[in-house]
């Protein structure tokens, strides 16, 4: 029975024949079955394709099929081909009339020769090595129940020789059963992080194995591994194990993608198609009209309540233990859309148990169709997922608050996942280091910021830090020693922090706090001159210490390397500033202001001295910038020099570059506007003329024409006409180019001519304003404030659905205003900075050294702002 549910038939031809046993037709057409020709076995009785010693077998189920109620049955037979070989097909038989008694029937076969001689060897296997009985007796029932699962199945004996693979498993793994034959050979394919997790989890399996194979009751624990497959590709799976009849199974649930999208719970997948009774989970299968044929212990416990079911439904279920019918009435719907888009539906059901309190299930509905595509029946399986919902709900409640509470803390969190993966940093982290997640968070990146001062030392500290993890994460509880170290900032500074570990959720958190001002300090507070000169002489920065009667103490091996000088090249502030300030100005006003600081700590009313910024003439005659930090004590001041020279050139560059790119557009833009004024007037006054003087001729012959042959002078007033709209386009063309009324008369009739076109054209509304009739600007200013006019109105009228627009140009102070505005649906605020059209317009603006403003509401219209100061 078991068998029969759960295959899951691959056609491979299918015979019809009468009640006679002849063959009348078979499908597909264009085959050869069992390398027959159509003439060899059209009108064949099918028994002379049948291996004698299975004749028989077959007759009998012709016949038991005929005299029952039932509409079909499978058998497992040899047919003979045509080279006198006998194949192993699986057989069924079903009626063509299901009233009858006496039908024709269909028989579709399925080739299970490969499965039926690798079930025979593993019989073998199984025999020598005296295997279960049960499991001998079930095994082919398995092996349909396995291919079927749509995971890799593997089963080993005691001894650790593996005597199964499904097909899954070789599609996903590449591996057969000859490349695995035993546990020793598959070890090796299992991936760890480190020889140590090796060790243990070689350890943890062997102990269990050992007991598995001596007999001992043995629950092997869920394990998440990274397995190589065959390609090379490795890939990560959740494996679950069940022990039976002697016999382990291991089920493999592929996990990879979301173990690399880092979810810390992982959604529930569809569990494996099994009706195995000692796999914890729910499963039930259903025929075609939604009756129980199966259900496992799982699912219900009572044995004589299991036994009851088959045949029942859900409803029947729901009304005999008193649950409510909506329960039934879902299950039904879900059961109907199955059967209907015959495809695998999955759901979360709400039940409430016997001690009245809510429990959480994963429900699926799996349809097993049949060789011509109907259902044959339905797989129901589940698991109760109450203790993982409320873990996830306590879990999201647990990392919202973590979250926004480290998200709003000032001091950098970040936090690792097992493979040492950064998986979260808060906001401060990004602040004080500089580094997005995405360019630390791989456990590949993340180290190479941690800075050490050789190979040793990175190998000793990074030593450190994964055993200050491990044990973090191993005793959260216990104390871990907090660890100090130096980080290379995204801008190239170097900060020192003291880091402790804590756990929270499995994952390991890192809070950083920054202690590189109070180190440095430190460091400048020692007693003892050799004591300060021992710490600072390797420090990766320029140090430097001098009394405060400019007597220099010290200079570190940094300060030489980055500077030039030695102790004997500088001796005093006062040969400090003479080597390092060629110009006597700032020269002369950086050692008077470092003397009247001086006198202002001489007196008290100084406790610490400000930060500085300067650039210093090197040794070697470069010139570098550097951030200078002073600390006092004692009469000592202690300076640290951070080299920003590349920043400030970078800074500089960048600047110099775009106003030379700012010279270059107003260059071309200047030229442009010489072309359009030299092109506008060539077409006007060349062409035009010469256009004009054609409209003449054409007049003249007109007149002198049309008397004698009037239909010639139609056709030439026809000529002329054609010549009028030559020369209003021409016109026309000219003025786009360049308004004559802007070089001849001024901006403001520019611009209101172009009002009065713009609403010509557009039929909006416009309104022009003007208090500067007459205002003598350059040709620059009137340019670029017609191009951005005209630029206005081209997106008023594309884009802004505005019925009116408002033109000003007025006088106010020393500042000329020209402003345009719509009462259209306004420009949205990631588009203002990001047009090309409104960049133009700005461009222009500065180029006759002006402020461009653009305000916007959503659906309030725009309004752009050019003020000119004519000063």
């Amino acid at each position: 029975m078991l068998a029969e549910l759960f295959i899951k038939s691959q056609q491979n031809f299918v015979f019809s024949i009468k009640n006679n046993l002849q063959i009348t037709a078979f499908y597909p057409e264009n085959v050869k079955p069992l390398g027959f020709t159509s003439q060899a076995i059209i009108n064949k009785s099918i028994t002379s394709f049948i291996a004698p010693s299975y004749i028989e077998v077959f007759n009998i189920t012709i016949k038991a099929l005929n005299a029952s109620s039932q509409t079909r049955r499978t058998i497992e037979i040899k047919l003979i081909t045509a080279q006198k070989k006998e194949w192993w097909f699986s057989l069924v038989i079903k009626k063509q009339n299901k009233a009858s008694t006496n039908t024709d029937f269909v028989i579709v076969t399925n080739n299970i020769n490969s499965y039926k001689l690798r079930e025979l060897k593993l019989q073998l296997q199984l025999a020598s090595k005296n295997a279960a009985p049960q499991w001998v007796e079930n095994k082919s029932i398995f092996r349909r129940i396995a291919e079927n699962i749509p995971l890799p199945v593997s089963i080993c004996n005691a001894n650790g020789k593996t005597v199964f693979l499904n097909n899954k498993f070789f599609d996903v793994f590449g591996y057969t059963i000859n490349d695995i034959p035993n546990l020793q050979e598959a070890y090796p394919l299992i991936n760890h992080i480190d020889d140590e997790s090796k060790d243990a989890s070689a350890k943890e399996w062997y102990t269990l194995f050992e007991k598995f194979s001596k007999g001992y009751h043995t629950v092997f624990p869920v394990l998440e591994r990274i397995i190589t497959c065959k390609s090379g590709e490795k890939k990560y799976f959740e494996v679950f194990f069940s022990v039976e009849d002697g016999v382990l199974y291991a089920i493999f649930n592929d996990i990879t993608t979301a173990t690399f999208a880092n979810l810390k719970l992982k959604n529930q997948q569809a569990f494996y198609e099994t009706i195995l009774n000692n796999i914890p989970s729910d499963i039930a299968v259903f025929d075609a009209n939604h009756n129980y044929l199966f259900v496992n212990p799982t699912a219900i416990q009572d044995a004589a309540m299991r036994k009851w079911i088959i045949g029942k439904t859900d409803k029947d279920y729901c009304m005999y233990r008193g649950k409510s019918l909506e329960i039934a009435k879902k299950r039904t719907q879900i059961f109907n859309t199955t059967k209907k888009i015959k495809a695998l539906i999955s759901w979360e059901e709400i039940l409430v148990n016997k001690n009245n309190e809510t429990e959480f299930y994963l429900r699926n509905m799996y349809p097993v169709l049949d060789a011509y595509g109907a259902l044959d029946m339905v797989i129901g399986y589940g698991m109760n997922i109450t203790n993982q919902k409320i873990t996830e709900q306590r879990l999201i409640e647990s990392e919202q608050r973590f979250k926004q509470i480290a998200d709003n803390t000032p001091i950098p969190i970040c936090n690792f996942d097992e493979e040492m993966n950064i998986t979260y940093i808060n906001k401060n982290f990004l602040d004080t280091i500089g580094y997005t997640f995405n360019e630390i968070k791989s456990a590949q990146a993340w180290p190479h910021i941690i800075y050490f001062l050789d190979a040793e030392s990175t190998k000793n500290g990074r030593a450190e830090w994964l055993n200050a993890i491990d044990v973090t994460y191993k005793n959260p509880q216990t104390k871990t020693p907090v660890l100090e170290r130096t980080i290379i900032c995204k801008n190239g500074k170097h900060k020192i922090f003291d880091i402790s570990f804590t756990v929270n959720n499995n994952l390991v958190y890192a809070i950083l706090y920054d202690v590189t001002e109070k180190r440095l300090a430190d460091a400048l507070l020692f007693d003892s001159e050799q004591r300060f000169k021992a710490l600072a002489e390797n420090m990766p920065i320029a140090i430097g210490s001098h009394h405060i009667n400019g007597e220099v103490k010290f200079l570190n091996k940094h300060f030489i390397n980055t500077i030039g000088y030695t102790h004997s090249d500088i001796p005093t502030l006062e040969v400090w500033y003479k080597k390092t300030q060629p110009d006597n100005d700032i020269r002369n006003k950086l050692y008077t202001h470092w003397l009247e600081t001086v006198a202002i700590y001489k007196n008290g009313k100084l406790s610490s001295l400000p930060n500085m910024e300067t650039a210093i003439l090197c040794k070697n005659g470069q010139t570098r910038t550097f951030t200078f930090l002073f600390s006092i004590y004692k009469d000592i001041v202690y300076t640290i020099l951070v080299d920003i020279t590349e920043q400030k050139l970078a800074e500089q560059e960048l600047i110099s570059s775009h106003l030379q790119l700012r010279d270059l557009a107003f260059h071309l833009q200047k030229v442009r506007e010489d072309e359009r004024k030299y092109i506008s007037r060539e077409i006007h006054d060349e062409l035009g003329q010469l256009v004009t003087g054609l409209k003449m001729d054409i007049s003249l012959a007109k007149r002198k024409i049309e008397k004698q042959n009037p239909e010639q002078g139609k056709h030439l007033s026809e000529i002329m006409k054609i010549t009028d709209d030559i020369i209003y386009t021409i016109r026309r063309i000219a003025t786009e180019l360049r308004p004559s009324i802007l070089d001849d008369i001024g901006l403001d009739a520019a611009l209101e001519w172009q009002t009065s076109e713009f609403a010509k054209r557009t039929k909006i509304i416009c309104k022009f304003y003007n208090n500067a009739k007459n205002i003598d600007v350059s040709m620059d200013v009137k340019s670029n404030i017609f191009r951005i006019f005209q630029e206005s109105l081209t997106n008023i009228m594309r884009h802004s659905k505005a019925t009116e627009v408002k033109i000003s140009l007025e006088l106010e102070e020393q500042n000329l205003v020209f402003s345009v505005n719509d009462n259209g649906i306004g420009i949205k605020d990631d588009k203002r900075n990001t047009t090309f059209g409104i960049l133009g317009m700005k461009e222009r603006a500065i180029m006759i050294n002006s402020k461009f403003k653009i305000t916007s509401d959503n659906g309030k219209g725009t309004c752009i702002t050019i003020t000119v100061p004519l000063t």
